[in-house]
């Protein structure tokens, strides 16, 4: 049970990491690799369930709120996820 917390601990930490990436990328407006091609179309699924949320656009900057909303999210899950680990193996200890 313990590998499994680490596992999802790890993946939410690198979608967390990817997310983030995006998150500066975009607030810069960079989009000219193809690194950042790739990185727009691996995330764009992740975020899509946020889309609902509008994005703004100021002094040339562009801030893309699902992006920030998800990275709450999945950090807000990830958490939980270890919490919970952590209280389930603390309380068979004796």
């Amino acid at each position: 049970m313990i590998l499994l917390t680490q596992f999802f601990v790890i993946f939410f930490g690198i979608l967390n990491f990817l997310l983030g990436l995006r998150f500066i990328l975009i607030f810069f407006r960079i989009t000219l690799s193809p690194l950042t091609d790739w990185l727009y179309s691996f995330t764009g699924p992740v975020i899509s369930s946020f889309g609902i949320l509008p994005s703004f656009n100021f002094f040339g900057f562009y801030f893309e709120t699902p992006t920030l909303i998800a990275v709450i999210v999945f950090s807000i899950i990830s958490y939980f996820i270890n919490e919970l680990a952590k209280g389930q193996y603390s309380g068979n200890r004796r």
